[in-house]
């Protein structure tokens, strides 16, 4: 995670445990991340 402001800075990081096969990518406001062996999709929780 990098901090937004003027200055660079990485303030968290998460591991996935394997590279990643392409380039992450935005659609319908999730991002999709392509692993070796799985596809993570990341997006704002929905309340129930």
């Amino acid at each position: 995670m990098i901090r937004a402001g003027e200055t660079f800075e990485v303030v968290g990081r998460n591991p996935l445990g394997e590279f990643t096969m392409a380039t992450p990518a935005i659609a319908h406001g999730s991002l999709f991340i392509r692993t070796r062996s799985k596809l993570y999709r990341i997006a704002e929780a929905v309340a129930p």
